[in-house]
């Protein structure tokens, strides 16, 4: 690495707005922060433990054996792995992160995790947790060292210090999948809100750093819904803005992609479009909940005037506010749904009822 470069990672922990660092479980905003923060997983309950994302997510011990179970994993979705290559996964912890980590033991690979404190990340005892940090450049080395591909999640609202990392991943890895969002506009010369802003900045200095290259253009994650958990145990109704509707996908889903496009060829240089198989609402979304948790709910909308405060006194930081808010007052024309899904891993996209099925002990 450059001087520069070091420099600049080293300056770009203070001035980066890092969304590992937000606080858990707004009142209004739910879990958007995955959705409009790039598919950074953000789980949001009280008293769970906080992974690598800055965020709480699902409580392994209610499934110590593994999160692919938990997920209900279908018979002919992985990879199998023929070579002997490690790779690199970065949000390991997040709920995107533990599946790609389980699907890729599943299929034998071999799998390092990079993790600020291993000590605290709970992964499964094959992985190799190597401690590292995406704000400090220069700690990656040794999480890069003999890696052949690596997923990357890149939990910061601009890509600032984005050069730094590929620079380092870059003198190692061959490969790397990249975890984007669906409203990365690429013939817009800028985006319509900062979230997605800072994906098509990290799209194109990855296409410049000379690594084989892969972006998962992933849409909602059904995995959000966990933020609402608190607010559907206390009174049952849900409180938020309401952004456009979307294609919520299953977490395991873009996990199952990301696998395949780490472990196979044939995915150089490819945008792939993840989404889930119906485009739901927020309320459509909360009605499914009660209907799997044998209990009514029901959405109520906030304003913008009225979320914004709120979050503040939450403890938002209010750059990050912003963002959200502008992310979620975008109004696009009807979101597509794709087959990506089912044609990478050759299983049909999991619906978001099959999800909350799955997570009824969250939401009781």
């Amino acid at each position: 690495m450059t001087a520069s470069a070091a420099a600049a990672g080293q300056g770009s922990r203070n001035r980066m707005f890092d969304l590992r660092h937000r606080k858990p479980e707004p009142l209004v905003f739910g879990a958007d922060v995955t959705e409009a923060a790039g598919r950074l997983d953000r789980r949001g309950e009280e008293l769970l433990p906080v992974d690598e994302d800055g965020v709480k997510t699902a409580d392994p011990r209610r499934d110590p054996e593994s999160t692919a179970s938990r997920a209900g994993c279908r018979q002919g979705t992985y990879a199998t792995i023929k070579g002997g290559f490690m790779i690199l996964v970065t949000g390991a912890t997040g709920n995107v992160g533990r599946q790609v980590v389980a699907q890729l033991l599943a299929a034998g690979a071999a799998v390092r995790a990079l993790a600020r404190d291993p000590r605290s990340a709970r992964l499964p005892g094959e992985v190799e947790v190597v401690a590292g940090d995406l704000s400090e450049p220069g700690t990656l080395e040794a999480a890069l060292t003999g890696i052949e591909s690596v997923f990357l999640v890149w939990p910061f609202l601009t890509a600032e210090g984005a050069p730094a990392v590929l620079d380092v991943a870059g003198r190692h890895a061959r490969r790397v999948v990249y975890l984007s969002s669906s409203g990365v506009n690429e013939e817009a010369e800028r985006q319509s809100d900062p979230i997605n802003q800072f994906h098509a900045d990290m799209e194109r200095l990855i296409e410049k750093s000379g690594l084989e290259w892969t972006f998962l253009r992933a849409d909602t994650f059904a995995s959000n819904a966990l933020g609402w958990a608190g607010q559907i145990r206390a009174s049952g109704v849900v409180r938020g803005i309401a952004p456009a509707a979307k294609a919520v996908i299953h977490e395991h889903d873009t996990a199952a992609v990301a696998v395949r496009t780490l472990t196979e060829d044939g995915h150089a240089g490819a945008k792939h479009l993840l989404t889930g198989p119906r485009v739901l609402s927020r309320a459509e979304q909360v009605r499914a909940i009660g209907e799997a948790i044998g209990r009514p709910l029901r959405f109520e909308e906030l304003s913008a005037q009225v979320a914004r405060p709120q979050m503040l006194a939450d403890g938002w930081p209010p750059a990050l506010v912003d963002a959200l808010l502008a992310a979620a007052g975008r109004r696009p024309g009807q979101a597509p749904v794709t087959s990506t899904v089912e044609e990478i891993t050759g299983a049909p996209a999991r619906t978001f009822e099959e999800w909350a099925a799955e997570h009824v002990g969250d939401f009781r």
